[in-house]
Order: structure tokens, then C-alpha cells, then sequence
């Protein structure tokens, strides 16, 4: 039952920062709208219904939406990223190569609960690669900065759920 709770949890977080992105590319067409407002391109009068409050989403540059929109990528796609990971993919010129500051403004939105499951996706790739990690192996690989860059708790989680 935790599983299921946990992985509900992970879809709903992952389901928030799609449709963010998808409202973020709805804002950033080449039209006159202003940011807030959906198809109308001048503001609404005095009664209209109030100017909803701008999430952090809203107030992100276009580079930040395409960091945001390879944050996602990268979350989704089951390699099992680090916070620490997935900065460094983002933003160093072998990866990515975008402005650091806008990498750690983007990342630091992702929810705690998410690098839990990026844990255990890592642990699952090095076991099913027939590595051959022993229970504290796994844990220092997950944890080590040379290797993934997963909290001491993460690594832990992980390597439990995952059997060993």
C-alpha cells in the first residue's frame, strides 16, 4: 500500500511539472497575450474575476522553461538522476551546457519525494546491469559523488527497495 502511495505521489509531482511545462509553451507563443492571460490580448476590466497569482513556473526566462522542459526529460526517462546528477548534466558543457544559476532555480522545485524514486531507478539499472553489488556497495556507488551523488537516505531507500 505505501508502494502505491509512494508511486501516486511521483505520478502526481511528475503530472504538476508536465502540465506546467505545457502552460509555460501555451504562454510562449509568438502572440501579443500577456503572461496570465489566455486568449484575449488586452487585460481584463475591473470586473473581471482577479489576475490569478503567478507561480514560480510563470516567472521563469525561456532558457529557464527549456532547463525545466530537460529537467522533466531527464526525471521521466528512468535513468534514476541525483539532485546533484542532474545538475551537473544540466549545466556543465558535457551535458546540457545551461547557465547554472537557472539549473539550480529549476531544480530546486523538484520535490523531495522525487529523488527517493531516482534513487531506487538508479539502484534498479546497476542490478539489472549484473554489476554484482553487495548491500553497502550499492549504497556507496548510489551515495558516492564519483558515482550518483544520492543522499545517505536515498542510497539506503533505494538499495532496500530494490531487494538487497
Amino acid at each position: 500500500m505505501k508502494k502505491l502511495v509512494r508511486l501516486l505521489v511521483v505520478l502526481v509531482v511528475l503530472l504538476f511539472v508536465i502540465v506546467a511545462i505545457a502552460s509555460c509553451a501555451g504562454g510562449s507563443s509568438s502572440s501579443s497575450t500577456p503572461s496570465g492571460f489566455s486568449g484575449t490580448s488586452t487585460p481584463p476590466t475591473s470586473t473581471s474575476a482577479p489576475k490569478p497569482k503567478k507561480t514560480w513556473v510563470d516567472k521563469l526566462t525561456v532558457e529557464q522553461q527549456q532547463v525545466l522542459q530537460s529537467a522533466v526529460n531527464y526525471l521521466t526517462d528512468g535513468q534514476g538522476f541525483s539532485k546533484a546528477g542532474l545538475i551537473d548534466q544540466l549545466s556543465s558543457s558535457s551535458g546540457e551546457g545551461f547557465p547554472r544559476r537557472d539549473v539550480i532555480l529549476v531544480v530546486k522545485h523538484v520535490k523531495p519525494n522525487v529523488w527517493y524514486h531516482q534513487a531506487v531507478e538508479s539502484a534498479k539499472s546497476y542490478i539489472s546491469d549484473g554489476m554484482g553489488f553487495s548491500h553497502d556497495g550499492l549504497i556507496q556507488q548510489l551515495e558516492s559523488s564519483s558515482g550518483e551523488g544520492f543522499t545517505h537516505a536515498q542510497a539506503v531507500y533505494a538499495v532496500k527497495k530494490v531487494g538487497l
